[in-house]
């Protein structure tokens, strides 16, 4: 099986979510050694620190970069719903992304991780805005 995952959020090392990425993918790997794991990355400005991933010395494992701006990606992906995952990393089984940016899928089934749920129950203490807020 193919398993595709955006890791685009390790572009920012040393936070809550790139911490936990970062493990999920070690651990993934670590137990796995009979599926392809295709990780997908893209950040205009971010740089993703590959002597510290060692799962991609892994023989299953596989990178494929772009810098594509986090900004136009929310417009393809959130807004207009096009260019599927697919487009850019190849067919793929499964999809694992953030809520934050979800690209469509041609076939692949797809998994949403939700990282923190703060902001949905508190809005008002965030400096992001909900979906279901105005701007």
């Amino acid at each position: 099986m193919k398993i595709g995952i955006d890791i685009s959020q390790l572009a920012y090392p040393e936070t809550g979510v790139a911490n936990y990425l970062q493990n999920l993918i070690e651990e993934l790997v670590k137990l796995d050694t009979k599926n392809e794991y295709i990780l997908f990355f893209s950040s205009l400005r971010g740089k993703l620190d590959t002597a510290k991933l060692k799962f991609l010395q892994k023989p299953n494992v596989s990178l494929i970069r772009f810098k594509i701006p986090p900004t136009l990606l929310d417009i393809l992906w959130n807004r207009l719903h096009i260019l599927p995952i697919e487009s850019l990393i190849g067919d793929v089984d499964i999809f694992i992304t953030s809520d934050w940016t979800e690209p469509p899928a041609k076939k692949a089934k797809k998994v949403t991780i939700l990282y923190d749920l703060m902001i949905y129950k508190y809005p008002e203490e965030s400096h992001h805005q909900t979906k279901n807020q105005s701007t």
